[in-house]
């Protein structure tokens, strides 16, 4: 019995040191690609007035044709509901088999006391 306590404390101890180096690994790989600044990471705000006007062109232009495009979606036609399948009277050979197994077997009779 010692034995296998003995088994069980190795194998915890071994998923233990294994987490930890999972967990190093992951924290050494986001501190090698992590951004130096947040700040290097942003583009730069643009400081000529033509260029934040040419940004606020392209958002209204991307506004518009998000507008379009769900306006086309509204005006498409919905899907067409398709009809049941009518069902059969005869039964499939799949269904014949799995239902004359049902019929067959019976719960297995116990010997009661009476």
């Amino acid at each position: 019995m010692a034995n296998a306590l003995y088994i069980s404390a190795v194998g915890m101890i071994l998923v233990f040191i294994g987490l930890l180096l999972l967990w190093l690994m992951m924290a050494a790989i986001v501190r090698l690609t992590r951004a130096k600044n947040d700040a290097e990471a942003l583009p730069p705000a643009p400081t000529d007035p033509k260029a934040a006007l040419a940004g606020a062109d392209r958002q209204r232009k991307a506004a518009a044709a998000a507008t379009g495009v769900a306006a086309l979606f509204a005006m498409e036609k919905p899907a067409p509901i398709l009809p049941m399948r009518p069902k059969k009277d005869s039964l499939t050979p799949w269904q014949v088999a799995h239902r004359s197994l049902q019929t067959r077997t019976q719960p297995p009779r116990t010997r009661r006391k009476e």
